[in-house]
């Protein structure tokens, strides 16, 4: 593969990680005001985290990602138990992501 289109991809998600994390961030900082759970909030700054490492090249973003990923996990088996469609629901787009 030619170098500038892997890094070109990455430079991609990374943004896209970034961007989609603020937004995360916010809205969840906000949820979290109104009585709502902390993980939203976490999470946007975990996608941040994951961006920009990313776009640094950095060899802890797997790591970071793969912290979120386990946390995300647990979160929805607490939130939703063992019912398959809320989980279904709230990991499809990180293990796309993943």
């Amino acid at each position: 593969m030619h170098p500038l289109f892997a890094s070109r991809a990455t430079c991609t998600v990374g943004c896209f990680l970034v961007f989609m994390g603020m937004g995360l961030a916010v809205a969840g900082g906000w949820f979290l005001l109104q009585g709502g759970s902390w993980y939203y909030m976490a999470g946007g700054l975990a996608w941040v985290l994951t961006g920009v490492l990313l776009l640094r090249s950095h060899p802890l973003v797997l790591g970071i990602f793969g912290a979120y990923f386990l946390t995300t996990l647990v979160w929805v088996l607490w939130e939703a138990g063992l019912t398959e469609w809320p989980q279904h629901v709230s990991m499809y787009l990180l293990s796309r992501l993943g």
